[in-house]
């Protein structure tokens, strides 16, 4: 994946003091998930494909394709809506 992919996919940018790294919420402050990348200084100088996201403190699951990436964020946005709906 690339650093684009993250930023079209809507992650924003944390900056750290010598690196930086992309993080995108998703839920309400209730219940909140954050999805978040490596850091820039661990992407591979050679292949800037080399960026990943996993989910934070969790380290289990892990996206480097950007097409599979989306496609969970859009199921678990879908699953939100459901949700909301229901208790309307």
């Amino acid at each position: 994946m690339l650093e684009k992919d993250l930023i079209d996919l809507g992650f924003y940018k944390e900056d750290g003091e010598d690196f930086y790294y992309y993080c995108l919420d998703l839920g309400d402050s209730f219940n909140k998930l954050t999805l978040i990348s490596n850091s820039n200084d661990e992407v591979d100088n050679i292949d800037y494909n080399s960026w990943y996201v996993e989910i934070f403190e969790n380290g289990h699951f892990r996206w480097r394709s950007r097409m599979e990436l989306k496609q969970f964020i859009e199921m678990l946005r879908n699953a939100m809506d459901v949700k909301n709906e229901d208790n309307e």
